[in-house]
């Protein structure tokens, strides 16, 4: 959803979804070829979409208010806002999530997306006493409800697997508030939200609001912790690094790997990852006696089923 979206221009996203976005806000429309048509016959869905986001047979578009004829999709009052929507190539229908966004992600039967409070009637969707937050949200495909989870993702760094979401709410945003019991207020602490039972999981592990940083699989999570603004967790000193952590979802239980790394992967059985002799107590791990933050060495390790 980031990046320039002027000039856009995808072709057959799938067998049933192309989208041809024109030079500038106010000219974007969205066209899509309709499940029940003959192929090759597409249906303009008229709509003045940001972005999209397409899984399954759902396809999700931020509406743009001002240029979409200056409509009020939010009930708010004005016409300055992007408001989610949903198109259900299976019936054909279009849904108004009736919600001003700043991003979403769509997988499943969930959608969680993030709403802004300034462009949502000024509302205090967190309850900490302003309106200046990006507030989780999740959307039930298959009930049509609504859920507010009350906690601000400001820049929506969301990751899924089944029925569960696992983000980071940052402390300075969410009323001020100590997250993972270390005294400040300058972190973004890991929580799990289950949204089929609906409950919230506060893990207390602090992240790094950063792409690819956190990483969901279904038996774990892995997380660059930063230690700035918590504890030398590499014991090399200084606190300047991310160290990498394992996290348990089901019990919340953290493993501190105690090493360096910025970039790692995380797959169904083994967790691949870079360690950088520069933030490991510049140590020689590949015995070359360089040390330096351009030069890393690559660790793999098996994760236990």
């Amino acid at each position: 959803m980031n990046g320039e979206r002027s000039f856009l221009r995808v072709a057959a996203v799938s067998r049933i979804i192309g989208v041809a976005l024109g030079m500038g806000l106010a000219g974007l429309s969205l066209t899509t070829s309709d499940a029940a048509a003959e192929p090759g016959v597409t249906v303009n869905l008229r709509a003045a979409a940001a972005w999209i986001q397409l899984d399954g047979s759902l396809l999700g578009f931020p509406e743009v208010e001002w240029a979409q004829g200056g409509a009020d999709l939010n009930g708010d009052g004005d016409a300055q806002d992007i408001v989610l929507h949903l198109w259900d190539a299976s019936t054909g229908g279009t849904r108004n999530l009736g919600l001003a966004i700043d991003g979403f992600r769509l997988q499943g039967r969930w959608v969680a997306l993030e709403v802004r409070e300034d462009a949502q009637s000024s509302s205090d969707l967190n309850g900490d006493g302003d309106a200046g937050d990006f507030i989780l949200h999740v959307f039930d495909n298959a009930t049509g409800t609504i859920a507010n989870i009350g906690l601000d993702v400001a820049a929506f760094f969301v990751e899924q697997q089944g029925d569960t979401l696992a983000f980071p709410v940052i402390e300075a945003f969410q009323g001020r508030t100590d997250l993972n019991g270390d005294g400040d207020l300058f972190d973004d602490v890991l929580h799990l939200f289950d949204a089929a039972t609906g409950i919230t999981t506060n893990l207390g592990v602090p992240t790094w609001r950063h792409p690819d940083q956190i990483q969901f699989r279904t038996n774990a999570l892995a997380v660059g912790v930063p230690e700035i603004t918590n504890a030398d967790f590499n014991s090399d000193g200084d606190r300047d690094d991310l160290v990498l952590h394992l996290v348990d979802p089901d019990t919340g239980a953290a493993t501190n790997l105690g090493l360096a790394t910025g970039a790692f992967q995380l797959g169904p059985q083994w967790l691949a990852f870079i360690v950088a002799e520069g933030f490991q107590a510049r140590t020689d791990l590949n015995g070359m006696e360089i040390h330096s933050i351009r030069f890393s060495t690559c660790w793999i390790a098996r994760r236990t089923p």
